[in-house]
């Protein structure tokens, strides 16, 4: 066990199954985590089996546990893409060969960098997400030609915490004894701030943000938010880890 985080006290904010993940490695850092789940994954049945698309995309991790068994059924698959090496590697562990992944980033602007996907005029394009989110991907390969429908396999739900839980977050924040906030996307930053009420935006100017989201980055900067937003280089937790243990101690502002 290492003790790089030793001390260090961090609030996961992600939703289940992946904010156990995150802080059993937290954990195994030495570190001591808190897990928050601002949002709640449910899942829909979202349509047919894929069998006539020459292309399916996923675009999250949770659009593979949701949509992979409901889709791909049975071979010959079409070919597959994933929004980040997260996600390709999900598609993996669950025997799919040959994913397409960006070369660098984890972003659908740079899953759009990729050769194999400027050639598709013509093409039949499935995208497998929750409910809602970004038009990029479906908006740039229909312009380049290509026919999209989406799949949409889970869908969003605002976390509903006790009130005695949530009370417990506010006295550790406003005390300043939570060194950093784990934060994946803008919705997790939103769902943060609404469960927190009112107080959110003074709570949160008292720790450290750490995100892989440059999105999260903007809106959390343009809200006022955090002592210092920490970016890391991908939304993997040993990329996390590594970000928050090569951080400085804060420096006492009592």
């Amino acid at each position: 066990m290492s003790g790089r985080l030793k001390g260090q006290r961090i609030l996961v904010t992600r939703p289940r199954p992946f904010n156990e993940e995150a802080c059993e490695r937290i954990r195994d850092e030495g570190g001591d985590a808190i897990a928050l789940p601002t949002l709640v994954i449910e899942a829909q049945t979202a349509r047919a089996p894929a069998t006539d698309y020459d292309w399916v995309i996923f675009v999250s991790r949770n659009a593979v546990l949701h949509g992979l068994a409901q889709l791909l059924q049975a071979p010959p698959f079409p070919r597959l893409a994933a929004v980040g090496g997260a996600t390709a590697t999900e598609l993996e562990q669950h025997g799919m060969e040959g994913v397409l992944r960006p070369t660098s980033g984890f972003t659908s602007e740079a899953l759009l960098e990729c050769a194999e996907l400027n050639d598709v005029a013509g093409k039949r394009i499935l995208i497998v997400r929750g409910n809602g989110g970004r038009e990029l991907l479906a908006t740039t390969l229909g312009e380049r030609g290509a026919q999209i429908d989406y799949a949409e396999v889970y869908r969003r739900v605002r976390a509903r915490p006790s009130a005695a839980r949530l009370a417990e977050m506010r006295r550790l924040l406003a005390a300043a004894t939570i060194d950093f906030v784990m934060v994946g996307s803008v919705e997790i930053l939103d769902a943060l701030i609404a469960l927190l009420g009112p107080p959110a935006k003074a709570l949160l100017t008292r720790t450290r943000l750490v995100t892989a989201s440059e999105r999260v980055v903007k809106k959390a900067e343009s809200l006022g938010l955090g002592r210092r937003i920490l970016l890391a280089s991908g939304p993997q937790d040993a990329l996390l880890v590594d970000t928050i243990a090569n951080e400085p101690a804060a420096e006492d502002t009592t």
